[in-house]
């Protein structure tokens, strides 16, 4: 693309917030979104691209990887042009042993230095972690996580299979090789309500007190609901009631919810409600939540005002 540079900027995913704020006055931090693999074999119930939605669409029954040699190649071609930061669109340690083995090996090989952003979709292992230490640059390298809620049964419910000990223990190789986190949980789907809540903070709190701040970043928002998603497709298995249905839904969501009103920092364009509306108060929880961080605000982010 002839103006391909106007998207370094933008795709750069932040680790030290006021860092890159003040970059972006004068010398910007780099980064670029490429392609790993297409589909998927997990359900997650927000997901409009999970392994049945990409049945759907593509007549995909599994995943489509593109070579390790194919993507490090890009990798040396974008840290050459001075993206400091590219971050994978599939979870590379979801490919499988030997893929990530070898895209690390051959990073190794070509000497490329570049900084390396991985969104996690269940957990990998430590040995995944202390590889991803040795390969990527560090100062904008990030492995992303997401136990959505601190109740166990909800997370299950959504899709991530892990237990909290299983996160922890995943932290811990974090922290032992000086990998940033980011911790992302979800204030709104199904299941988390006032005292789910409860746990999701307790893990948030407990998350801060073991890891160092300038290391961690921990956010919740909410989701809305994406087409094709398990939610959409079966909204009774989750108790919801689907609210958006049409292309025009959406582009209102796009266009309203950027504007960062008082709306769409909890309730505007969601797509779904619980069936039982008195179930619990979005506004009341995100308030919780917000007033929880206090003491760690440097790693422990408030509710968007937006998207």
């Amino acid at each position: 693309m002839e103006h391909h540079t106007e998207y370094f900027v933008h795709e750069y995913l932040v680790t030290d917030l006021p860092k890159a704020r003040a970059a972006l006055k004068t010398d910007p931090f780099l980064g670029r979104w490429i392609a790993t693999a297409r589909g998927c074999k997990h359900e997650c119930s927000y997901c409009g691209g999970c392994k049945s939605a990409h049945k759907t669409l593509a007549m995909r029954d599994g995943i489509v990887p593109r070579s390790p040699a194919v993507v490090v190649g890009e990798l040396e071609r974008l840290a050459a042009a001075g993206v400091e930061q590219a971050s994978l669109s599939y979870d590379i340690a979801e490919l499988g042993d030997e893929y990530w083995r070898t895209f690390f090996s051959l990073i190794r090989q070509r000497n490329i230095k570049i900084g390396l952003y991985n969104e996690c979709f269940q957990l990998p292992t430590p040995t995944f972690v202390k590889r991803f230490a040795q390969i990527a640059e560090r100062e904008h390298s990030c492995l992303a996580f997401s136990p959505l809620s601190g109740n166990e049964r909800v997370r299950r419910l959504n899709g991530k299979l892990f237990t909290n000990a299983e996160l922890f223990n995943v932290l811990d190789a974090l922290n032992l090789h000086d990998i940033f986190a980011l911790i992302y949980f979800s204030l709104n789907l199904p299941g988390e309500n006032g005292e789910t809540l409860k746990e999701t903070i307790a893990l948030a709190e407990q998350i801060c007190q073991l890891y160092p701040p300038s290391r961690t970043r921990i956010l919740s928002s909410c989701h809305t609901l994406d087409p094709l998603s398990p939610m959409a497709i079966y909204p009774e298995k989750y108790a919801i009631a689907v609210t958006m249905q049409t292309f025009d839904d959406w582009y209102t969501y796009c266009r309203d919810t950027q504007l960062g009103g008082p709306a769409a920092r909890t309730e505007a364009h969601r797509g779904f409600a619980p069936s039982d509306p008195q179930n619990r108060s979005l506004e009341a929880m995100a308030d919780a939540w917000d007033a929880a961080r206090t003491g760690h605000e440097s790693c422990w982010w408030p509710i968007p005002p937006s998207w």
